[in-house]
Order: structure tokens, then sequence, then C-alpha cells
């Protein structure tokens, strides 16, 4: 008789992951375990339930990086907006994807938070960002101003057209392309709370 094959937590919650999100949250956990070649048990006796393999699948895995190294005062503000907003698209993407998913299987923000040691990314990149413009105001590049306030209008702007898209599909305008928005969206915002703009 042949050895069960060995397949990590890893290599599972990211087949669960593909799963869940191509298939949505009533997809049976045999396709998954097809998918790794194993039984549907062995994934029962890895995460106790597809409710626990769904959270540890899909719940938002980290906050993006390029908040780690803060203000760059060399740098002019408008600039640093464009390259955070850049690569927040793609965070929050993904983020609204697995959250969505998650609440079509009845998981509450509660159910998934609960789950983390620490801060669950959405709010640890609304801190780091708070951070940033602090660190700017201190520069004296960023106008007086609540920070937390500034990073969720900003965060939320950012994330504006991901929602457009996911709500509205083939009906969302044209103009939510990251490459057409995301550096008119910048500028605004940059014109409103930057002291200076490049």
């Amino acid at each position: 008789m042949a050895r069960p094959r060995e397949v990590t937590d890893e290599a599972i919650l990211e087949a669960a992951r593909k799963v869940f999100l191509e298939q949505g949250p009533g997809v049976a956990t045999s396709v998954i375990a097809k998918e790794l070649g194993v039984s549907a048990p062995a994934l029962f006796h890895r995460f106790g339930s597809k409710r626990a393999l769904m959270i540890a699948a899909l719940k938002p895995s980290r906050a993006p990086e390029l908040l780690d190294g803060g203000f760059d005062a060399a740098v002019p503000v408008d600039e640093q907006l464009l390259s955070i907003a850049t690569r927040f698209v793609a965070f929050f993407l993904s983020m609204s994807r697995e959250m969505a998913t998650l609440a079509a299987a009845g998981i509450t923000p509660s159910e998934i938070f609960v789950s983390y040691e620490g801060e669950p990314p959405p709010i640890l990149t609304l801190r780091r960002l708070a951070t940033w413009f602090a660190e700017a105001q201190s520069a004296g590049r960023v106008r007086e101003g609540d920070t937390v306030a500034m990073a969720m209008a900003f965060m939320g702007g950012v994330q504006a057209p991901n929602f457009l898209r996911m709500t509205c599909g083939a009906h969302a305008p044209l103009q939510i392309s990251p490459d057409h928005y995301l550096p008119q969206f910048v500028g605004f915002f940059a014109r409103g709370v930057a002291l200076e703009v490049a």
C-alpha cells in the first residue's frame, strides 16, 4: 500500500485559496483535496473544518512592505504617494476578493481577525500609512492634520476603482484603470495635503 502524499500547510492553503476564489465558498473540499492529490479527511485533520480552512486560506496574509522604510525626505511627496498607491492596488484587489468570498460563506470580520496574533494587515497598513503622513508632517512637507484621517482617505481613494470593478463589472467607467486613475487621484490628493508638489 502506497504512503499518503505529504503536503505542507502552505501548499494546502495556496491550493484552497485558488479553488475558493475560482469556484466560490460552496465548493466541496474534495475538489481542493483532488488538486493536491490527498484525501478530504487529510484536509480536515490539518485544519479541523472547511470553515477554518477557508479562513486560513483567504484571510489577508500580510501588509504591503513598501512603507517599512518610512517617509523619504529626498523624494517629492507626490512621487512617493504614487509609488504607494501603485503597490496598494494589488493588495486591495486581493484583499477585496478574499473578504468578499469569506463574506459569501457567512464568515464575519470578527471571526477572521480573531485568528491573527498581532494586528490584521488592513489595520497595520492604515497605521503604517498614518505614520508615513506623520513623518511627512514632521519634515514640513505635508499640511498639519489628523494623519489617520489622511491615511483612510488615501486608502479609500486608491481602493475605489477595485470596488467599482467588483460591483459594476463591465459597466465600470474606463477611466478607473490604474494607469489612468492613480496619477490623477494622487495629483488631486497631493495638491490637497502636500505643501509642495513636483
